[in-house]
């Protein structure tokens, strides 16, 4: 029996955002940064990467882009009509640019891998309950997260 089709399709919760994914996701993880905190209004966010060249944007006007750190740092995007996170972007290296999604913007969210591990786990809100990996302090969460997202860069 052949398996089904991915559906790349990802809307935001009010539908102005329309983002188009391909495979491959690189990891699925659980951020639980002060930031993310905010911007989901949730304890932690359910993110897949997946390489920027992967993603291709309905109408960019209705993204709204802000850097809410120092670099490094993620560009995030919001829906303009109900401000929830949409997408966002890291560079890497030049040439290198990785892609955020909400897991929730999936039309089907089975697609996404298994989670892998949590990152920015000092800023937890309640302890989680999962044999997952959890990582805390800035450098170490970074260096979790690219150690998920590197090998899946070359090919590995």
């Amino acid at each position: 029996m052949n398996e089904p089709m991915f559906d790349g399709t990802c809307q935001c919760s009010c539908g102005s955002v329309n983002i188009n994914a391909k495979q491959p996701f690189m990891t699925r993880f659980f951020c639980h940064c002060t930031i993310c905190q905010s911007l989901y209004k949730k304890p932690y966010s359910d993110v897949v990467a997946l390489h920027a060249s992967n993603v291709e944007i309905g109408k960019p006007d209705t993204i709204q882009f802000k850097r809410l750190r120092p670099p490094p740092n993620v560009n995030r995007g919001v829906c303009v009509s109900c401000r929830l996170p949409a997408i966002g972007f890291l560079t890497l290296a030049p040439g290198i640019k990785i892609a955020f999604l909400p897991t929730q913007m999936l039309r089907n969210p089975s697609d996404a891998p298994d989670p892998s591990l949590h990152i920015f786990y000092h800023s937890k809100k309640a302890d989680i309950d999962d044999t997952l990996p959890k990582y805390s302090g800035y450098w170490r969460s970074t260096l979790a997260l690219t150690s998920k997202i590197l090998p899946k860069l070359f090919g590995h």
